[in-house]
């Protein structure tokens, strides 16, 4: 037998379990209970009234698409491994439980119009996965989207716990107001390019659950929140305040991060395996770092490096002021009175000539210096800093600003 339908408004557990229906109707049901199409050969079903499907009900069946306009909730693992499945809508659903979908490898599309919450691993290893259409959604449980290929940021959530998008290929990530990171978010996403976190002040706290304490994470079940992210070529933190344990580990294409003066504690281990230039607002000493750590603002960073793209400011600055300073000896003259008279008075007239040329080319090069100088008045108060981080530079800086 291929095709069932059914009357009753509940589906009772483990009703139609490891048959070979491949379509059932339920017309009146409203509640499909926990294991009712486990293992099951359906592929195709119309349940236009169901507003409840409990867990594991259709665990590891042959589903090909959901569509289901009145299911409200979906519980823990009711489609879990469903490896046929490929398109999901549940337009009224507001809350899809632990591990829904896991393992639903051939799912590529989820309409979810009205879900707030996304639980744990709910479509973790979800490998086809691309689409995914949840604008209202508030809260996303950790490792959610592990080995997705989604490009969502949820832009209503305030936090991302452990693992969310571990492994996930999207290539740019801009959030406007999360505010905390736990570890390994991000980790693996070896396609991540650009991450921009308006509002986050925490990166990489160590989430803790049910099943996994602090003495876990301690023993080595810990990874950065952007670690083996080998593609991450810029991240901007404006506000953040704290980083964690190998935040940014091995991220070997980051060559350069400006950390905020918002800035108060950094590990020593954020870097671990970099050669990124880290400028920070605090003092730390990184172990298994390759780079380099520039004690600074981000204001005296950016200064260093315009002054340092000026150089050849300085250079001709430096040898104007050379040129109008120096006093050649005076000639000696062997003729007549008047004929001395005459010559100095054509000397004096050249050197005057030859001075107001190099006044004039002087006061060019000093509107060049002027958009400069506002970068060099960073440094006037701290010459060690400046001594520090502009090298060769900063001879030449203070020769002509007296620093």
């Amino acid at each position: 037998m291929s095709t069932s339908m059914i009357t009753d408004e509940y589906v009772a557990p483990g009703a139609f379990a490891d048959t070979s229906f491949k379509f059932v109707h339920l017309p009146n049901a409203v509640h499909i209970c926990e294991d009712a199409f486990r293992g099951s050969a359906v592929e195709y079903i119309k349940i236009p009234r169901v507003v409840e499907i409990e867990e594991n009900a259709f665990r590891g069946s042959r589903l090909r698409v959901l569509h289901c306009a009145a299911v409200e909730r979906v519980e823990q693992s009711a489609f879990e491994d469903c490896r046929f499945l490929t398109r999901v809508e549940l337009p009224n659903a507001t809350h899809i439980d632990d591990l829904a979908f896991r393992g639903c490898h051939a799912l590529e599309t989820v309409v979810l119009d009205r879900a707030e919450r996304i639980g744990n691993a709910a479509f973790d290893e979800c490998v086809s996965l691309a689409h995914l259409h949840a604008p209202r959604v508030t809260d996303v449980g950790f490792a959610a989207f592990i080995r997705t290929r989604i490009s969502n940021t949820f832009p209503l959530c305030t936090r991302f716990m452990v693992d969310t998008f571990a492994g996930c290929s999207v290539d740019t990530f801009e959030h406007p107001d999360v505010t905390q990171l736990d570890d390994g978010v991000f980790v693996d996403c070896t396609a991540l390019k650009h991450v921009r976190l308006e509002k986050a002040r925490v990166l990489g706290v160590p989430t803790i659950t049910p099943g996994r304490d602090i003495e876990e994470i301690r023993s080595g079940q810990y990874y950065g929140i952007f670690q083996n992210c080998t593609s991450l070529e810029s991240v901007e933190v404006p506000n953040v305040e704290i980083i964690h344990h190998c935040a940014f580990k091995d991220c070997s294409n980051l060559k350069t991060i400006v950390l905020p003066v918002t800035l108060r504690t950094l590990d020593k281990h954020a870097f671990a395996g970099t050669h990124t230039d880290v400028v920070s607002p605090v003092c730390v000493q990184l172990e298994d770092f390759h780079g380099t750590l520039h004690f600074a603002s981000p204001a005296h960073y950016q200064a260093a490096k315009k002054l340092k793209h000026s150089e050849w400011v300085l250079d001709v600055l430096i040898t104007f002021d050379t040129a109008i300073n120096f006093k050649a000896p005076r000639p000696v003259f062997r003729q007549t009175k008047v004929r001395k008279r005459r010559d100095t008075r054509r000397d004096t007239r050249r050197d005057t000539r030859a001075k107001d040329a190099i006044m004039i080319v002087r006061e060019q090069y000093e509107l060049l210096w002027d958009e400069v100088k506002p970068y060099a008045q960073l440094f006037r108060h701290t010459p060690r800093m400046a001594q520090l981080m502009l090298g060769d530079v900063y001879q030449k800086m203070k020769h002509y600003t007296r620093l």
